[in-house]
């Protein structure tokens, strides 16, 4: 799963930066036509004196402008080229920083190379007192300006940006050295200090990429963020379906209040009605799970647990709260446990003509029966959590108690005693049981589990840090 989601993260991030670096590209060859353009009109005009001028051979002047003519124009030509080559394909960004990589090679060569003709043609005249020092900073000095420029526009990691200054640095040291006028060792400390050129370029295409990539996972998180909440608004209305409808008339009754630590969790319920006798009121099962984990690995065990309580009771309606633990315990031993998943689980199944009800717990926190006299009485846990143990270990141990009109059972999950006050202190079940006493004997119109769910969450302080499940089971007086 892991390598899927980073594998779809790198695929968006690689056509995001395509399509970001196509833009940059056509933007980077735009302006440089322009200004290619507005130099060769501004060298167009400096050759007209030349041109006009007297017969013989062309002054250094007048050699050195024709030639800088001669590579804007060379440039110009290779960046019409490569503008309407990236306007007319849709290229990978490895494509197109190769081509940004030969472009800045090739126009930097081509104003690279009048600079030794120039100086080939100086050398028998003389050039005065600042020549030498001019035409040995001449060579790094275009190499400054074609990476400097391209730097403005293309993002690309340090890597990427040092790559073609590269070549262009060589040849620009093979120049210095052979042709600049500078005495030997002013030569070597011009080459030696010749990488320091590549520093602006360098520096502004990686503040460029940084600030894309930054760009790129806020865009991502927003997007993310956005489909991930739609999906678990739906995924939440499904789980929703696979909790039961309360019971709100006849012998029996039930209702429940769910509340997840995120839209959707790990505490489930489930309820089925065995009308299997003929003639006798329907029994009423309740099955409630907590799934270690919580949010969507727990729903997702919820939704997997549920079909199978469907084929358990679908298959037999009068399984008992014992037989129906045990085949939980085999279903998550086999299936889930060797995932590290495992759960809780309290069945009850509730016999209004023998006003009994009978239940399995396994690790489950005790439910408590509060009778119409006020006593409160504690199910207990008869098994091991769900899926610790195989088939020859694990004993449901069913038992039973009385449940007679007025009665009520009140479970719930461990989200409920785990929910801490401002001093950390958790609730417990002891101070579940003190909530039991206030409401035995009597409760408000909302319900067992609507005021229960109040009592837990005037003492939490802060977020909801578990599910919380509470499930009220009673039997009306006078039905």
């Amino acid at each position: 799963m892991t390598s899927t989601l980073t594998m779809d993260f790198r695929e968006e991030y690689e056509a995001e930066r395509s399509r970001w670096l196509r833009r940059r590209v056509l933007w980077f060859c735009g302006v440089s036509l322009v200004l290619a353009g507005l130099s060769l009109m501004a060298l167009a005009v400096s050759m007209l004196p030349a041109v006009a001028g007297a017969e013989g051979p062309p002054e250094m002047p007048a050699l050195a402008v024709v030639l800088a003519f001669a590579s804007q124009m060379v440039s110009a030509v290779l960046l019409f080229a490569v503008l309407m080559k990236v306007a007319r394909s849709l290229l990978r960004s490895d494509q197109l920083h190769r081509i940004v990589f030969w472009t800045i090679v090739a126009i930097g060569l081509v104003n690279l190379l009048p600079v030794p003709a120039v100086a080939m043609f100086d050398a028998g005249g003389d050039a005065g007192a600042e020549g030498p020092q001019i035409q040995s900073v001449a060579p790094l000095m275009t190499v400054l300006w074609v990476h400097f420029l391209a730097a403005l526009f293309i993002s690309w990691t340090p890597k990427e940006a040092i790559s073609p200054l590269i070549p262009l640095l060589i040849v620009s040291a093979v120049i210095t050295l052979a042709f600049s006028p500078a005495t030997l060792p002013m030569r070597v400390v011009y080459v030696a200090l010749s990488p320091l050129v590549g520093v602006p370029g360098v520096l502004i295409g990686w503040w460029r990429h940084s600030r894309f990539r930054q760009e790129f996972h806020l865009k991502m998180l927003r997007g993310h963020y956005g489909t991930m909440k739609r999906e678990l608004t739906n995924a939440r209305r499904i789980q929703e379906v696979l909790f039961p409808q309360p019971i709100t008339g006849g012998p029996v009754r039930f209702d429940f209040r769910y509340e997840p630590m995120r839209q959707i969790g790990g505490d489930y319920l489930y309820s089925a009605l065995d009308e299997s006798r003929d003639g006798s009121p329907a029994r009423l099962n309740v099955v409630i799970i907590d799934v270690t984990g919580h949010g969507i690995s727990a729903a997702l065990t919820v939704n997997r647990i549920h079909g199978e309580l469907e084929r358990l009771f679908g298959e037999r309606q009068d399984l008992s709260p014992h037989d129906a633990l045990a085949a939980l315990n085999h279903y998550i031993n086999v299936t889930l446990a060797k995932h590290n998943v495992y759960a809780t689980a309290l069945c009850l199944r509730v016999d209004p003509e023998a006003e009994i009800v009978e239940w399995a717990s396994a690790g489950h926190p005790p439910a408590f029966l509060l009778n119409a006299s006020g006593l409160i009485d504690r199910l207990e846990p008869t098994a091991y959590m769900l899926g610790a143990t195989g088939d020859d270990v694990f004993q449901p141990n069913g038992e039973s108690m009385p449940f007679k009109r007025g009665d009520a059972i009140v479970a719930y999950t461990d989200g409920v005693i785990e929910a801490r006050n401002r001093d950390g202190r958790m609730l417990t079940i002891e101070g579940v049981q003190a909530i039991m006493a206030t409401l035995a004997g009597g409760v408000s119109s909302s319900g067992y589990a609507e005021s229960v769910l109040r009592a837990v969450r005037e003492h939490r302080f802060g977020a909801v840090d578990d599910d919380t499940l509470i499930v009220e089971v009673s039997r009306p007086l006078g039905v």
